[in-house]
């Protein structure tokens, strides 16, 4: 989608590597109904203190020099009943940058 323009376009493209390609398969679409989820996922990923632990020792290395920049992450979740199309609706009224 280009705002600016205002034109928005699909790019479909075959794949082929290593004697695998996806040449002249079907390219039928599937839409499946958004439901939710019927489990209350994790949390998070990380156990409570790890993320903290994980910066220590990172903080280590750089004393040490072993390393320059670290990125360390951390996900959490949260059951969500809202169809991510709302969402992204929602999102795009905030700030329509792609």
């Amino acid at each position: 989608v280009d705002h600016y323009s205002t034109k928005a376009w699909t790019d479909r493209y075959d794949y082929s590597s290593d004697g695998f390609s996806t040449q002249g398969l079907p390219r039928d679409e599937i839409v499946e109904p958004f439901r939710t989820a019927d489990r209350i996922p994790p949390r998070g990923d990380h156990e409570p203190g790890e993320y903290a632990n994980l910066v220590r020792k990172a903080m280590q290395s750089f004393k040490r020099g072993d390393l320059f920049e670290v990125v360390p992450g951390q996900m959490f979740y949260e059951r969500c009943e809202t169809p991510p199309s709302d969402i992204s609706r929602k999102l795009k009224a905030i700030n329509p940058s792609p």
